[in-house]
Parts: structure tokens; C-alpha cells; sequence
């Protein structure tokens, strides 16, 4: 069995953080990874949500589709509105043939807040810790998420 290397496209732009990199195109992105040997690539901003259009970059790159992040909200939205969120991405990535979906929960987060010091950051109760883990298996209806935290 070979192994397969993809990358995040954050070695060559900020998704967060937009006036960082806008100067690097998706193409000069997947051309500068391939020759690096990678043959995945994990969806960024610059990527069209369209796998008509999408397919045709990603295979003049030669380079698939590896995986993507999909900034959850279970602490604090319904099970529903994550759903209603997610589908469209799930459905982008069947259609491309993307194996996964990272999951990272981001309620309650700071980031991009500058002014709240990290210190301040909200935690989660061991009640609401135990809340949460009952729901987030509920997201995937037997699609594989691999959670971060």
C-alpha cells in the first residue's frame, strides 16, 4: 500500500486572515505542492464550491481533493443548523471524491477577537462537556468526521 501526502493550503495562505496572502493563486498554490510531492490538497477559501469547475483545476494541478475543515457549532446552535451547513460541503465532496470532512467545534470562539485577551476564552462545563458529546455523533448520519478539539 502506498501512501498518499496531501496538504493544507495554509503553507501558502491565511484562511483566517485574508490580507495576509492574497497575492498566491489557488493554481500557483496546487502547482507549488505538487512539485513538492503532494498529491492532496485540503479545500481552502480559493477553492470554488462548483466540482464542475473545481474537478477541471484540480486536475490540471494533478492533485485531488484530500479532505476539508468544516467550522461546527454544536455548543451552541441546533443539531439542525449544523446540518443544514454541513450538506451542501458533503455534498460538494462526493462529488469530488474527497475522502473527509474535519470537524472542528468553533462556538464559543475568540478567534479573530483580537481584544479578548486568551485568557478570557470560554470553557466548557463538565454538564455541558457531557451535553455536547451526546450530540455531535448525531451530526454525521453515518458519514465518517474525524473531531478536533
Amino acid at each position: 500500500m502506498k501512501a498518499k501526502l496531501g496538504m493544507s493550503p495554509i503553507a501558502w495562505w491565511n484562511d483566517d486572515l485574508v490580507e495576509l496572502s492574497d497575492d498566491v493563486s489557488l493554481e500557483e498554490c496546487l502547482r507549488q505542492s505538487r512539485s513538492a510531492g503532494f498529491t492532496g490538497m485540503e479545500k481552502g477559501r480559493r477553492f470554488p464550491d462548483d466540482p464542475d469547475v473545481m474537478l477541471p483545476i484540480l486536475r490540471a494541478a494533478d492533485v485531488t481533493l484530500c479532505g476539508g475543515w468544516f467550522s461546527g457549532t454544536l455548543v451552541d446552535e441546533e443539531l439542525a443548523v449544523n446540518k443544514a451547513r454541513i450538506a451542501p460541503m458533503i455534498e460538494l465532496f462526493k462529488a469530488v471524491n474527497a475522502p473527509c470532512i474535519v470537524y472542528g467545534e468553533v462556538g464559543r470562539s475568540i478567534q479573530g477577537k483580537r481584544e479578548i485577551p486568551l485568557a478570557q476564552k470560554a470553557k466548557l462545563g463538565d454538564d455541558e462537556m457531557k451535553a455536547y458529546a451526546k450530540r455531535s455523533p448525531n451530526l454525521a448520519n453515518g458519514v465518517p468526521i474525524r473531531a478536533c478539539r
